[in-house]
């Protein structure tokens, strides 16, 4: 019988064990998936199943550090590195970092600094570092106030670099600074000087007749910075922010009178009339079915460019941001600051550039989604006379914020860049920029034209 007895308080013990095994595992497994959410919910990425990520832009829920100006009041902390003492900054978090980038130390690692520093995991020491010293050597945001280390007074991180145009410094500055349309043969430095790195900086395509000049610096450029993902310093026009809770803020919603003041169809503004695109063609045959204003240097005049944007914004549904030309990642102000500033629908066009990954979801119109121009006319009459419809067009302003390239992000990504390399040796790829239609669409007749212009040094080449 006490035998009986003591099995079953045996059995009864083990039972209770596992009961609490498994409970105990249950709470270590609570305790972990809480602790990762709280230490996590500041920062992601936006990326869902089959869903790529937007350029491997984080989508935060306030602000990225490329608006320098909100920032520094969240890091007086670390307002300066003038001290012999390293400078521990908290918090950093990188591995939900997922990029359609190419392989590229400086976005692996250094691109964790786009986001907040009080809303990181871990830890990143920054030690003393002396000054960097930057030669203009063509003109860059040339006015004085853009001289010197203040450009950089309100970088996030990195502050410790110093900016001049001063050319007989070339010999004392470690990076040179080259913007693609000033280089000139006559102008180039006389020699490049062991470990000094050359930085080409520009916001326009290949396609553009001066990208020749690029031959003269080639076997001298270090580091290329632009709007292309695949550059060394990835400088893009705009980018999105997911905002989880903007669309429980009144003030966000989307008055329905937005719809009914705005009588115009589709406007356009306009400064160059002849493009390797050919988007004036399309322009022109799409207005044979629905009204199209146009506006600028192509059209009727306009006041100026802030004030002509504001009535374009106030008055039409439909705003055209057709590129000049049609190349990789090349997404402009057109839609970033004249559609979306003024929540207006942007036509998009070209197929080099995945809009769907860069853009909020139903943010825009492709036009290559049509078989025909007169298809894309009447759809766009239909979302002119049904208001409902129209509308879901602008439901993204609800739930995302725009922010828009500006001179903090030329200068702190700069100075960034020149810290992570610092005594480093660093090669770049420039086939982007020479190899045009590897990355562009161009016409026949403009391709043509490319190859037929006279060249300041060998040959540009050319994908056949």
């Amino acid at each position: 019988m006490n035998t009986r007895i003591e099995k079953l308080k045996m059995a009864r013990r083990s039972h209770h064990m596992q009961i609490l095994s498994v409970a105990l595992g249950v709470c270590i497994l609570l305790y972990l998936y809480i602790f990762s959410t709280i230490r996590t919910v500041n920062v992601s990425v936006y990326y869902k199943q089959n869903q790529p990520p937007y350029l491997g832009v984080p989508y935060h829920k306030k602000h990225l550090v490329y608006d320098y100006e909100e920032y520094d009041e969240k890091i007086k902390e670390y307002k300066t590195l003038n001290t012999n003492e390293s400078v521990k900054i908290s918090n950093f978090h990188f591995s939900n970092l997922k990029s359609v980038m190419p392989d590229n130390p400086l976005y692996k690692e250094e691109r964790r600094s786009l986001w907040p520093v009080d809303q990181m995991q871990g830890s990143l020491d920054i030690k003393k570092s002396p000054v960097i010293n930057i030669l203009a050597w063509t003109v860059h945001h040339g006015s004085p106030e853009h001289q010197g280390m203040a450009p950089f007074h309100k970088c996030p991180i990195f502050r410790n670099c110093n900016i001049t145009n001063d050319k007989s410094l070339l010999d004392n500055t470690e990076y040179l600074l080259f913007h693609v349309s000033n280089i000139n043969s006559e102008i180039l430095p006389p020699h490049q000087k062991p470990n000094q790195k050359w930085i080409m900086h520009t916001k326009e395509p290949p396609t553009r007749w001066y990208f020749k000049k690029v031959l003269l610096v080639k076997d001298h450029i270090n580091f290329t910075m632009s709007y292309w993902a695949g550059s060394d310093i990835f400088v893009p026009y705009g980018w999105v922010i997911h905002n989880e809770t903007k669309h429980l803020d009144p003030s966000h919603q989307i008055p329905k009178s937005i719809f009914e003041t705005r009588t115009g169809v589709v406007a356009w503004l306009v400064s160059h009339c002849d493009t390797p695109s050919e988007r004036e063609d399309y322009v022109a045959e799409l207005a044979k079915y629905i009204q199209v204003d146009i506006y600028g240097r192509c059209g009727k005049p306009c006041p100026s460019e802030g004030d002509c944007l504001k009535m374009i914004g106030e008055k039409y549904k439909f705003y055209i941001a057709f590129e000049n030309a049609d190349c990789q990642d090349y997404i402009t102000e057109k839609v970033w600051r004249n559609a979306f500033k003024y929540k207006m629908v942007p036509l998009v066009r070209g197929i080099q550039t995945s809009f769907s990954k860069q853009l909020p979801p139903k943010s825009f119109i492709h036009v290559d989604d049509f078989s025909t121009i007169k298809d894309l006319a009447a759809h766009l009459q239909f979302l002119n006379t049904n208001q409902n419809e129209y509308l879901e067009y602008l439901e993204w302003t609800k739930h995302y914020d725009i922010k828009t390239y500006n001179k903090g992000n030329f200068f702190c990504n700069i100075c960034r860049m020149c810290n992570y390399y610092e005594g480093k040796t660093h090669t770049t790829n420039l086939e982007y920029w020479t190899k045009v239609n590897s990355h562009c669409t161009l016409s026949e007749g403009y391709y043509e034209s490319l190859k037929g212009q006279n060249r300041t040094a060998e040959e540009m080449t050319y994908d056949e």
